[in-house]
């Protein structure tokens, strides 16, 4: 069916689609994409054949996260009542993320972290992986990555960071640790966990650490500080919050 040759063809080029960052996320040309490939699949009746679509589809991204992309879109709504805007039906779109979890994995396995502070999207892979099989697993591949380079602890919570908008270039700079964002964190490791690796593998204040972001220390060492502060403030008031609220970021 056209529709679906058209959809995995999208999927399948969508490294060449420009991942130029907007202020908000659904207007970027990745998201866009991934939001024409759903509605591409439901133009196909549902009697197999979209399921086939929808599989095709991920076997084809390229690069992977864009398949992660695609799976949000496939399922936009719990609402009983709007189920008709979901291009897949609950138990398709689960049958459909474990199909796509033998790519997460397979790439895993490879070595690859399934993050990038350059790279947004990447992380979307985490996620996915969690979705699937819940926290455990992910972690399990968080540790292993972690232990083998320290440096990538600072490089995750980068990629998990809000941007600011630098008005030297106009690019967008990692900027502070939300607690919202920390909180997704720990879906994929337990932030306590990562904690104690940062302990283990770097020096700081960590016992008292300070949310500072008017110093010209580099990013990687502030994040580290933002990160173990709303440790802190988790373990003392039972939640994470932000600090420094009145800081604009995207």
């Amino acid at each position: 069916m056209a529709a679906g040759a058209l959809a995995v063809a999208v999927a399948r080029s969508a490294k060449a689609i420009p991942s130029t960052p907007g202020f908000f996320a659904v207007s970027e040309p990745p998201e866009q994409a991934a939001i024409l490939v759903s509605h591409l699949l439901q133009r196909i009746p549902r009697d197999g054949s979209r399921v086939a679509a929808g599989r095709d589809v991920l076997e084809a991204a390229e690069p992977l996260w864009f398949g992660a992309k695609c799976l949000r879109w496939m399922w936009v709504t719990d609402e009983p009542e709007q189920e008709e805007e979901n291009t897949f039906r609950r138990e398709e779109t689960a049958e459909l993320r474990s199909h796509f979890l033998r790519r997460i994995k397979s790439r895993a396995a490879e070595g690859f972290p399934l993050f990038d502070p350059g790279v947004d999207q990447e992380a979307d892979l985490l996620f996915e992986w969690w979705r699937a099989e819940g926290r455990e697993p992910v972690q399990e591949h968080l540790v292993r990555v972690f232990e083998a380079d320290p440096e990538l602890i600072t490089e995750f919570l980068l990629s998990q960071s809000s941007r600011a908008w630098s008005f030297a270039d106009g690019t967008p700079q990692p900027r502070k640790l939300l607690a919202e964002r920390f909180e997704n964190i720990d879906l994929v490791i337990d932030v306590a966990v990562l904690a104690d690796l940062v302990r283990k593998h770097f020096t700081g204040n960590f016992d008292e650490p300070e949310w500072r972001l008017d110093d010209d220390r580099a990013a990687e060492e502030r994040i580290l500080d933002q990160f173990m502060f709303l440790v802190s403030k988790r373990k003392k008031d039972g939640a994470a919050a932000d600090s420094g609220d009145d800081e604009e970021a995207q």
